[in-house]
């Protein structure tokens, strides 16, 4: 049976009492949660609130950031250690927000993902293109060496959890979005390089992608009926309980 993730990431658009109150209702809205895992990624100062409402529901909490060392002398940051104390088990690494505002480079991506692993989290690791490089041509070159610096080196041990989100940029917030096919194909792309650094073994059973940008209730169906495609990173449609209830009853139609 084919599990698909469904992972709201609210990023700085919902305080305190507004990520309480949509916690609220997701958890009343009517899914199968066998068949669609929902993951919940408010801010760091909703994360402790949010966590005990969905603590005994099939609802499971990620963060939408961490540093990647677990402490010291670095103000403002928070630690994977801090994230685990809190319940997370999903943390999103080098959203393509993160790479623009705060210039986060493949490297530290990495550092991050190492991180998170060495803390029992499971990664969600963004990678994408931008326009230009799309427009150009170059958008597999660019999706490849983001993967191989990413994962260089990297040693996972068995039964180990890693989420890949393909993320095209250009498609983030403006409406646009890739097509499933085309989505699908990418998805295909990306666990063939992951399966040339690892196996095909690994990259089946170990990782899990999933697609981003601009996802909606109209857009999710295509989504949900390619099989490569195990699952969706959701932004604004994610914020507000009619479009995310919307959401979540057609991604149930597998």
């Amino acid at each position: 049976m084919k599990i698909f993730f469904t992972i709201a990431n609210w990023k700085m658009n919902l305080g305190l009492k507004d990520s309480v109150k949509l916690a609220r209702a997701v958890i009343k809205i009517k899914n199968n949660h066998k068949k669609n895992k929902i993951v919940l990624c408010p801010s760091f100062t909703s994360l402790e609130r949010v966590g005990s409402l969905i603590k005994r529901t099939p609802l499971e909490l990620g963060a939408q950031d961490m540093f990647w060392e677990e402490r010291g002398a670095f103000t403002g940051e928070i630690s994977p250690a801090m994230l685990k104390e809190a319940g997370v088990k999903y943390v999103i690494l080098g959203h393509s927000e993160r790479r623009n505002y705060l210039k986060e480079t493949d490297k530290i991506v990495g550092l991050k993902t190492r991180a998170a692993l060495k803390n029992g989290l499971i990664p969600i690791v963004c990678i994408g293109e931008t326009a230009e490089e799309r427009r150009a041509g170059n958008y597999w070159r660019v999706l490849s060496g983001q993967i191989a610096e990413i994962f260089r080196d990297l040693k996972l041990s068995p039964g180990v959890r890693i989420f890949v989100a393909y993320e095209p940029i250009w498609a983030i917030g403006t409406g646009k979005f890739l097509d499933a096919a085309a989505a699908a194909e990418a998805h295909l792309f990306i666990r063939k390089k992951i399966s040339e650094i690892f196996s095909s073994t690994v990259a089946r059973s170990n990782f899990t992608i999933i697609y981003g940008g601009s996802v909606d209730s109209k857009s999710i169906l295509g989504f949900t009926k390619e099989q490569e495609i195990q699952g969706v990173l959701v932004g604004g449609a994610a914020q507000k309980l009619a479009s995310f209830k919307e959401l979540i009853k057609k991604s149930q139609c597998l």
